[in-house]
């Protein structure tokens, strides 16, 4: 009888990890889901939205993109391909893209067929010495804080001598950037500048970069956006030097930052 009780107290928690062993993570499950669940309903995949997504990351990455149209490029969590196209309209030719998400993958291969599904970090360690861009747009707040710094390990290694990192993240400490931060369950952490800079040299890159992605003055309603903008930058920025007697270089809620491979060569 005792043996009974043990085992009906104990066979409801032994079915649930079994379950949970079954079914995977919740993360896992998220990432397979991440089109049906999280971003159909905002992301736009018609021509018309892929080529504003160009112009516009046209200007935020301008200075960064290399000069050689047929360097080898890898978009690292590329989503659904946007990046990738844009690359393409931009005229590079040996671009790859990777994503864990099947959901993405299979809309990414829509817009361009080199992209791999499966584990960036892995990829990156057997790809070493092999790219001269490695983009990661929306990608670092995803990982835990060992799993980032495996990542831009991994990244560093990845790429060839003088190569470069361009990352794309929720900026912690803009004034409301808690909603990019946090308005997805699959993000682990949230970094402001300062925390990303301190991050990268972490993992030997030099050559640190930030820029924000407010309203680029494209037409007449971008232009206006583009200047309220501006005024209202100023305003922060007024306020950062009140307070602390510096101002932050970063305000978008979104930053992007690039770093570059450093060798003792």
């Amino acid at each position: 009888m005792r043996f009974c009780n043990f085992m009906s107290s104990i066979l409801p928690d032994i079915i649930q990890r079994m379950e949970t062993t079954k079914t995977g993570s919740v993360a896992d499950e998220a990432y397979d889901k991440y089109v049906s669940t999280k971003i159909g309903d905002i992301v736009r995949y018609d021509e018309k939205s892929l080529k504003r997504f160009a112009r516009t990351y046209s200007h935020y990455l301008r200075g960064w993109l290399p000069s050689d149209k047929g360097c080898p490029i890898l978009d690292v969590g590329c989503g659904h391909g946007n990046m990738l196209y844009s690359l393409q309209a931009w005229g590079y030719t040996s671009v790859e893209g990777i994503d864990r998400s099947s959901e993405q993958v299979v809309l990414a291969r829509k817009l361009y067929s080199k992209v791999l599904q499966g584990d960036a970090i892995e990829h990156l360690r057997t790809h070493q010495n092999s790219y001269d861009l490695i983009l990661a747009i929306d990608l670092l707040e995803h990982f835990s804080l060992d799993l980032a710094r495996q990542f831009l390990d991994a990244s560093w290694a990845s790429l060839r001598g003088r190569g470069r990192l361009i990352l794309q993240l929720p900026n912690a400490g803009a004034l409301r950037g808690g909603e990019p931060a946090w308005g997805d369950i699959t993000h682990c952490r949230a970094y402001s500048a300062p925390a990303v800079k301190q991050f990268l040299k972490l993992s030997s890159f030099g050559g640190i970069e930030f820029r924000e992605t407010g309203p680029v003055a494209t037409g007449p309603v971008g232009l206006l956006r583009a200047t309220l903008w501006a005024l209202f930058r100023l305003c922060l920025r007024a306020y950062d030097m009140l307070e602390t007697g510096r101002a932050a270089s970063v305000h978008s809620r979104t930053m992007l930052a690039t770093a570059v491979k450093m060798t003792n060569d």
